[in-house]
């Protein structure tokens, strides 16, 4: 008997905990001052737009983050037409993940996604307005692996790679899988001083071949 009572007010205790104690949920984000609290929030690391969201300043996640729609939507971050022209839409430096997602520079932020030093997933997206590209991957040991993503109206080309000065380790990877698709030219380097750049490039996609 005293078994079965012990058991029942576990059972009961468990029921009352908050779900938030055993798993954390993903933090929705519908307006500007939504979604800058969720980057700034260091628990937060999955964060699901609700609805577009224009932003008038850089947004930049400083850890790990999943950014994506919620419940399989299609949501777009924007740039305002007073967005500085010298600044990215929206930055990672230390990785993450960017799904089903359309981020539009509008013609006003140099890029619509820079990934710094870290390591950044693309799937599913739409890069575009970038006053220079679409997609900026530079520092060290950056990366970027990117499928199924559209990338239209920026000004010189989809993607940027750089390395930055001569030496710096493994900067600049790019793996390139299928579905992409693109209106100018798809990746353009950017390799300061005279370090090699063989191996740092890689290609997937076929219909595609990285210049000598």
């Amino acid at each position: 008997m005293k078994g079965k009572f012990c058991a029942l007010f576990l059972a009961l205790a468990l029921s009352a905990s908050p779900l938030g104690v055993f798993a954390d949920g993903p933090t929705r984000a519908g307006t500007p001052e939504e979604l800058a609290a969720a980057a700034a929030d260091p628990d937060c690391s999955v964060i699901e737009l609700t609805a577009d969201i224009t932003l008038s300043a850089p947004l930049s996640f400083e850890r790990p983050v999943t950014l994506q729609s919620a419940e399989a939507g299609s949501f777009a971050i924007l740039a305002d037409p007073a967005f500085p022209d010298d600044q990215n839409l929206v930055t990672f430096t230390a990785g993450g993940v960017l799904r089903d997602l359309t981020l539009n520079a509008s013609a006003r932020a140099k890029y619509a996604v820079h990934a710094y030093n870290c390591a950044l997933e693309v799937s599913g997206c739409r890069l575009e307005g970038g006053r220079y590209r679409g997609l900026l991957v530079n520092g060290a040991n950056a990366s970027a692996s990117v499928a199924d993503t559209a990338f239209a109206n920026n000004t010189w080309a989809a993607i940027e790679v750089g390395s930055g000065s001569a030496g710096t380790p493994a900067y600049g990877c790019l793996a390139l899988g299928s579905g992409i698709t693109w209106d100018n030219a798809l990746v353009q380097a950017d390799i300061s001083g005279a370090d090699p750049w063989a191996g740092r490039y890689v290609v997937t996609d076929q219909n595609y071949t990285f210049p000598a």
